[in-house]
């Protein structure tokens, strides 16, 4: 069976395959509509863009892993194996500019990434990334032709402590939001239930859903 395009709720459009799940984020209605339709129109697009950051997140995991050295079970491809099930995600998030008399728009607030790498595309300011050193905000600045990779909460785990997820936030570049902001991240993720001993010898279980992250089960 094909993709199918599901009816959103609170804004959200999904289309569901083989491959990982597509979030169309919305703040209104009328978005929502002019979602499901270019989804229904232009999915082999979308999942043409989801193989090719799939590829190059798994590529960029392939480099990690040989420059710390991982081998054996260790390396981190081993629990992102292309015919294992995972909650991967792609998303396209538009944040409306507030109309006149309205509170201004605050983007997204301080967080990291449930997963492994996000792949993000913006032609917009608005990203800034938290200094793990200074304790500091500074801006990304969005390139032509380039991407931001984040690092989410499973290389911390998977890797002993080696590396760390990335703390960031979106917020207006000015006092008040003057222009529709959109980007596109794709949330690559491990495979559904992996489990695996972290180095104080603790035994962690993969979530299955999309909000959930890491438990401890032993």
């Amino acid at each position: 069976m094909g993709p199918q395009v599901m009816a959103p709720i609170n804004d959200k459009v999904t289309v569901s395959s083989s491959l990982p799940t597509i979030n169309i984020e919305t703040r209104d209605a009328k978005s929502s509509r002019r979602a499901i339709k270019l989804c229904h129109k232009q999915q082999q697009l979308f999942f043409d863009f989801m193989g090719n950051a799939h590829n190059i997140t798994l590529m960029i995991l392939s480099r990690l892993s040989d420059a710390l050295s991982l081998e054996g079970s260790a390396p981190f491809e081993t629990v992102h194996r292309h015919d294992r099930p995972s909650l991967s995600t792609l998303a396209l998030f538009h944040y409306l500019k507030p109309d006149n008399g309205q509170v201004p728009g605050f983007g997204h607030g301080k967080h990291t990434d449930i997963g492994t790498l996000t792949f993000l595309l913006c032609e917009q300011w608005g990203l800034q990334v938290l200094s793990p050193d200074t304790e500091s905000w500074a801006f990304v600045e969005p390139r032509p032709n380039h991407a931001v990779i984040n690092v989410g909460d499973s290389p911390r785990f998977i890797s002993c402590c080696k590396l760390s997820s990335a703390v960031h936030r979106v917020i207006p570049v000015q006092e008040k939001q003057m222009e529709d902001r959109y980007s596109i991240a794709y949330f690559l993720r491990m495979e559904n239930d992996i489990r695996y001993r972290d180095s104080a010898n603790k035994t962690w279980r993969n979530g299955t859903t999309q909000s959930s992250t890491f438990s401890e089960i032993e």
